[in-house]
C-alpha cells in the first residue's frame, strides 16, 4: 500500500504550498523526505507580511532565516492601518520593535529582492524608526526591477525618504506608485528617477507624474516605457497638466506607448477635460463614480464621452464604466462608442438608461460586426454589460438576469 512516504517529492511540495506558513513549518518537521520537499524555492520565492500581525508571531523570522535564500517577492503592509487610540500607546510600539527588528534581519542575511510592494502603510506615531531602516534595506537592493507604492498615506518627511531611495535602482522596469496620499505641496526631486532608463511599465497617480516624472522620463531617454496607467483620484489636487508637447516628444521616444487613464469619483467634464491631449495613446478608459456625488450641477458627462470618441475612437481597446449614480441619459453615446471604436475589445458599463432599445442596437451592431469578420481572428469578443438600478436587471451578451 502506498503511503505518503512514498510520494514523490515535488508532489509534496505541491501539497505543502497550500498551507499557510506554519504549518509548512510542522510539515518539514516530520522526516527527511518532507523537509526536503518543504525547502523548495518555489514555496518561499514570494512572502507577505503583515508588520501588526505576522510579526508577532515568531515563527515568520524563523521561516525568514531558513529560507532568506529563495526569496524573490515581497509584500509589507498593515493588516490593520487604522490603529485605535488604545493601542498606541502599547501595540504601536511592539508593532514598531518587531517591524525594526524584521527589517534588519532581512538586510543581516543580505536579503536581494527582485520584487518589493509597500501597501497601505500610513503616518501613525512611531512610523519613523520604521521607514528609517526601510529605506536602509531599500538602498542595499541591488537587482529591484519591480517596486510598488500603493496606498501610502505619509507626510512631507518620511515621503520625501521613501521616494529618494528610488535613484539607487538601477534596472527598475516596473514602477507603481499610486492611490497614494501625497503632501501638499508635493516635493520633487529630479534626482528620484534618474535611473528610469530601462522602466517598461509605470503606474502612477496623475499628480506624480504631472508634478516632474514626466520631464524625468524625457531627461533620462527612455525608450523602453511600453505601458502608463494614469489614476485620478478624488483626492488628487490638479494643479497642473502634462503638457502637450510633453506627451509629443514621449511618443516620439517610445513608439510602442501604450496608456491607460482610470478615473476615481470625478465625473465633472470640467474637472477631467484637461488630462486629455490629442497626441496621448490613449488604449483603457476607466470611470467609476461609486458615490452619490453632487447632482446639484451638470456633470456634462455626455461631453465627456464625446470628446473621448472624437478624440481616441480609432486607438481605444477597452472601456469602463460605472456610473450608476449619473441622472444624465447617454444612450447615444453608449451607441457611439461601440459604433465607432474599431478595435475595442472590452466595454463594460454600469448605469442607468433611457430605454431598452439600446440593448437591441447593440445586439444588432455585435452580430453585423460578427458577420463581417470583424471579431474572427480575435481572442476577445467584445462584452457589453448594463445594470440597471432602475429595473434591478443585468443584461450581459443576451442573457438576462433578476436580482431581487
Amino acid at each position: 500500500m502506498t503511503t505518503v512516504n512514498d510520494l514523490p517529492g515535488e508532489l509534496i511540495t505541491e501539497i505543502v504550498s497550500y498551507l499557510p506558513r506554519q504549518d509548512r513549518l510542522t510539515c518539514s518537521k516530520v522526516c527527511t523526505l518532507w523537509n526536503n520537499a518543504v525547502d523548495s524555492p518555489m514555496l518561499w520565492k514570494f512572502m507577505l507580511i503583515y508588520l501588526d500581525s505576522d510579526l508577532m508571531d515568531p515563527t515568520t523570522a524563523l521561516l525568514t532565516k531558513m529560507y532568506h535564500k529563495y526569496l524573490q517577492t515581497m509584500e509589507l503592509c498593515w493588516s490593520n492601518p487604522y490603529v485605535p487610540v488604545r493601542a498606541i500607546q502599547h501595540d504601536l510600539k511592539e508593532y514598531s520593535k518587531r517591524a525594526c527588528q524584521y527589517i534588519m534581519l532581512l538586510q543581516h542575511f543580505c536579503v536581494q529582492l527582485k520584487a518589493i510592494k509597500i501597501i497601505a502603510w500610513y503616518d501613525t506615531p512611531c512610523i519613523k524608526k520604521i521607514i528609517y531602516h526601510l529605506c536602509m534595506f531599500l538602498r542595499s537592493q541591488l537587482h529591484l526591477v519591480n517596486v510598488s507604492f500603493c496606498n501610502i498615506h505619509f507626510c512631507m518627511t518620511e515621503w520625501v525618504k521613501l521616494m529618494g531611495c528610488l535613484n539607487t535602482f538601477n534596472s527598475i522596469t516596473h514602477l507603481d506608485i499610486i492611490h497614494c496620499n501625497h503632501p501638499d505641496p508635493l516635493p520633487f526631486n529630479s534626482s528620484w528617477f534618474n535611473h528610469l532608463g530601462s522602466l517598461q511599465i509605470l503606474k502612477v497617480d496623475y499628480i506624480v507624474l504631472s508634478g516632474g516624472l514626466m520631464d524625468a522620463l524625457l531627461e533620462q531617454l527612455n525608450c523602453s516605457l511600453r505601458r502608463v496607467d494614469i489614476i485620478v483620484g478624488e483626492r488628487q489636487y490638479l494643479r497642473k497638466f502634462v503638457p502637450t508637447e510633453s506627451w509629443r516628444m514621449l511618443c516620439a521616444q517610445c513608439p510602442m506607448l501604450r496608456v491607460g487613464v482610470h478615473i476615481k469619483n470625478r465625473c465633472h467634464f470640467n474637472d477631467i477635460s484637461h488630462i486629455f491631449c490629442d497626441v496621448m495613446p490613449l488604449t483603457v478608459f476607466t470611470l467609476t463614480c461609486g458615490k452619490a456625488l453632487d447632482q446639484t450641477g451638470d456633470r456634462q458627462m455626455k461631453n465627456t464621452l464625446s470628446a473621448l470618441i472624437r478624440t481616441y475612437h480609432k486607438i481605444l481597446e477597452k472601456i469602463y464604466l460605472q456610473l450608476n449614480y449619473n441622472t444624465e441619459i447617454i444612450d447615444e453615446m453608449l451607441i457611439a462608442i461601440i459604433a465607432k471604436c474599431p478595435h475595442l475589445k472590452y466595454f463594460e458599463f454600469h448605469g442607468n438608461i433611457e430605454s431598452f432599445d439600446l440593448l437591441r442596437d447593440v445586439c444588432v451592431i455585435q452580430t453585423q460586426r460578427g458577420e463581417n469578420g470583424m471579431w474572427q481572428n480575435s481572442e476577445h469578443i467584445p462584452t457589453f454589460s448594463i445594470i440597471s438600478l432602475r429595473r434591478l436587471s443585468v443584461l450581459q451578451c443576451g442573457r438576462e438576469e433578476y436580482e431581487l
